[in-house]
């Protein structure tokens, strides 16, 4: 048994997943498909979640903290989410946004 993790934003992964899914389809085999979101996280990760990316935006766009605004947090998830599913590298150094 196979589980898969498809991420749209990366080709290889979608076309594992149909070759997959066409080879079971053409071997006129049963199976069982199981669609779930990637969100399984605890309360205090979600939390810490947040905390971070507030950080992250205060330094991504050059604000204090205290001036974050939902936007901010939001924009800050999109650009972490596209990161993430390019495998790009997010770490930067001092100053940290609790430097200021």
């Amino acid at each position: 048994m196979r589980e898969f993790i498809v991420i749209p934003a990366k080709p290889d992964s979608v076309d594992d997943f149909l070759r997959s899914i066409s080879e079971l389809i053409d071997k006129k085999e049963a199976f069982k498909v199981k669609v779930t979101g990637m969100s399984n996280r605890s309360l205090s990760q979600s939390a810490l979640l947040h905390i971070w990316v507030r950080e992250y935006a205060a330094w991504r766009f050059k604000v204090p903290l205290k001036s974050i605004q939902k936007s901010d947090v939001d924009d800050a998830k999109i650009i972490l989410k596209q990161a993430a599913y390019n495998n790009a590298c997010l770490l930067y150094t001092s100053p940290s946004p609790r430097d200021s």
